[in-house]
C-alpha cells in the first residue's frame, strides 16, 4: 500500500523530511514549506497522525521516549528529535517506494445537477491525509461588522485616542460597567511600580487593568508611563508584533487585552530544569519572524525591559509581548547619538552585536549594527509607511519625538537590510 502525502514543490519528500529535521533549530527557509507546515507545529503534528511513520498506532496520551541504552533513556523526546525521527521514516519509505510524493488534490468543480442532488442527500466525506493533524486552536465567534468611519470615542477617552481602532470591543466592556469582580490581582506594586489586576466582565470575557505609581528613577512619572504602554501597543501593531490592544479613559491607568499565555518564566520553571529545552524555547521564539518583530519594536522603543516575565509564549511558541510602562527613556530618546546599547532583549541579537571595548561614558556596554539584518528592502519601505500612519497618533498625545526616535533607528538599520523574505 503506498501512503500520500503533502510535500513542497520544490524539493519533493526527501527535502521535506530533511527540512522538517531542521525546524527546532533553524528557521524553514523554503517558503513553500514555510506556508505548508508552519515550523515545528506540524511536525508534532505528524508524529501525532503519522502512524506510518512510528510504526504503530500513537497514542496521543503516551508522548514518545528515549529509548532504553540511550543517554536519555526513559525520558521524553524533544521535539527536535521527534522531527529527526520523522524525517528519517519519511526519507527511507520514500527510497523504498512505500511514500510517494504528490501535489494537493484539486477539488473538480461539480455540475449543476450534481450540485442540486448534494442538497438533498449530503455527499459522504473522504479524510485526507491532512485531516489526520490536529487542527489549530478554534477562532472565536465572528466579530459583528462595525459601521464604516469605526465607533465613537467616548468622551472619558478623547485626551488619549484619535480613534478606537483594534480595542472597540475592550472599550465598549470597559465604559459598560458591566464588570462582575472588577480586581483579581495579578502582581502587586513593587519594581515595576504599578498594580495590575485581572477584570471579568459579566459575559465571561476579561480584561487587565493597570494602575501607575511613582517609580525610581524619577523621570519614569505616571503620565510617561501609562503613554509608554498606550503608544508602544500602537507600535506593537504597526510592526505585526502580537502584543495585547490598550485602552484609556483615566490618567494614570491603562485597561488592556488579556491574553491567557504563560510568561517565559513560567514556562521555564514548568520544564524543571531541562536546559536544553529552554534554550530551544529561547530559540525557537528568537528566530521565529514574530521574535525579529520583536526585536524591532523592543529597539524602537528603546525598551530595557524585556526580561522573562515580559513576554508570554503564544500559540506555537510565538512570543507575546507586554509591559511597556518603562519605553521611551526620556533621558536617552532625544539624544543625538543612539541609545540602542541601553535596550535589554533577548529578540534583537538578529539587529545588534554587543562589543566587549570599553564601557561608555553612560555606563553601558557599546554595541554594533550587524552587518545585514533580516529586513529586505521592501519591509523598510513598508514599515516606514506604517509609522508615518502613526504620527498623528503619537502627536495626540505630544509624543512626536517618540515616534521619531523609532524611524531614526529603522533609517540606520536601512543600510544593512539584506533580507531575501519578508518578516512582515
Amino acid at each position: 500500500m503506498t501512503t500520500t502525502v503533502l510535500y513542497s514543490p520544490n524539493d519533493g519528500v526527501g527535502g521535506w523530511a530533511s527540512t522538517l529535521a531542521q525546524t527546532a533549530d533553524d528557521e524553514v527557509q523554503d517558503v513553500s514549506v514555510r506556508a505548508l507546515l508552519d515550523g515545528i507545529d506540524v511536525v508534532l503534528g505528524l508524529a501525532d497522525g503519522a502512524s506510518f511513520v512510528r510504526g504503530a498506532v500513537f497514542d496521543p496520551a503516551k508522548h514518545p521516549r528515549y529509548p532504553k541504552g540511550h543517554p536519555k533513556g526513559g525520558k521524553f523526546m524533544t521535539k527536535a528529535d521527534i522531527a529527526m525521527t520523522i524525517a528519517d521514516a519519511l526519507t527511507g519509505k520514500v527510497a523504498a517506494g512505500e511514500v510517494k510524493p504528490a501535489k494537493k488534490p484539486r477539488v473538480p468543480r461539480a455540475p449543476k445537477a450534481a450540485k442540486a442532488a448534494s442538497a438533498k442527500a449530503p455527499a459522504k466525506k473522504v479524510a485526507t491525509p491532512a485531516e489526520t493533524l490536529p487542527r489549530r486552536r478554534p477562532k472565536g465567534p465572528k466579530k459583528a461588522k462595525r459601521p464604516k468611519g469605526g465607533t465613537e470615542v467616548p468622551a472619558a477617552a478623547k485626551a488619549y485616542h484619535r480613534n478606537l481602532d483594534g480595542v472597540e470591543d475592550l472599550a465598549e466592556h470597559v465604559e459598560s460597567g458591566s464588570i462582575r469582580d472588577r480586581r483579581i490581582p495579578l502582581t502587586s506594586s513593587g519594581a515595576s511600580g504599578a498594580t495590575v489586576e485581572r477584570v471579568e466582565f459579566a459575559d465571561g470575557s476579561m480584561a487587565v487593568a493597570k494602575t501607575y505609581a511613582g517609580f525610581e528613577p524619577s523621570r519614569f512619572t505616571v503620565k510617561h508611563q501609562a503613554d509608554a504602554e498606550h503608544l508602544s501597543s500602537l507600535l506593537a501593531r504597526a510592526l505585526g508584533v502580537s502584543s495585547p490592544g490598550v485602552y484609556r479613559r483615566e490618567f494614570g491607568e491603562t485597561w488592556q487585552e488579556y491574553v491567557p499565555h504563560p510568561s517565559a518564566d513560567e514556562v521555564r520553571m514548568s520544564l524543571m530544569g531541562d536546559v536544553d529545552e529552554v534554550e530551544r524555547l529561547y530559540r525557537r521564539a528568537s528566530r521565529s519572524d514574530a521574535g525579529r518583530r520583536l526585536g524591532l519594536l523592543d529597539l524602537m522603543t528603546l525598551n530595557f525591559d524585556r526580561h522573562e516575565g515580559n513576554w508570554l509564549v503564544g500559540d506555537h511558541g510565538r512570543p507575546v509581548a507586554i509591559d511597556h510602562q518603562f519605553s521611551f527613556d526620556p533621558d536617552l530618546v532625544d539624544r543625538e547619538a543612539f541609545a540602542y546599547a541601553a535596550v535589554r532583549s533577548p529578540f534583537t541579537d538578529r539587529y545588534m552585536d554587543r562589543t566587549f571595548g570599553p564601557i561608555g561614558a553612560n555606563g553601558l556596554n557599546a554595541y554594533e549594527w550587524n552587518e545585514s539584518n533580516p529586513l529586505t528592502r521592501d519591509d523598510v519601505d513598508e514599515l516606514r509607511r506604517r509609522l508615518e500612519a502613526l504620527r498623528p497618533d503619537f502627536a495626540h498625545r505630544g509624543r512626536e519625538n517618540w515616534l521619531n526616535y523609532a524611524l531614526r533607528i529603522l533609517d540606520a538599520l536601512e543600510p544593512h537590510a539584506r533580507g531575501k523574505r519578508s518578516i512582515l
